[in-house]
């Protein structure tokens, strides 16, 4: 898929998933972002916080696990 055209706010990819600011490396901090900023130019979505959380493709429910906001700094 080719990129919307749409401009992708990297401080709203930070705030949807602050524990990118946990990471220590400036250069692998920059390529998950990146990463990111491709991802959502290649989707319907805007914003991370806009993607439905699915345990997979059609399936709409969680059976298992959780999406961990605390923890441990990402090295």
């Amino acid at each position: 898929m080719q990129p919307s055209g749409r401009t992708i706010d990297t401080e709203a990819i930070l705030e949807d998933l602050p524990e990118i600011r946990d990471i220590v490396s400036d250069d692998l901090r920059d390529k998950v972002v990146k990463a990111w900023v491709f991802a959502l130019e290649r989707s319907s979505f805007s914003r991370i916080s806009e993607i439905p959380g699915e345990g997979g493709p059609g399936v709409f429910e969680l059976r298992k696990g959780m999406r961990r906001r605390e923890g441990a700094a990402l090295r």
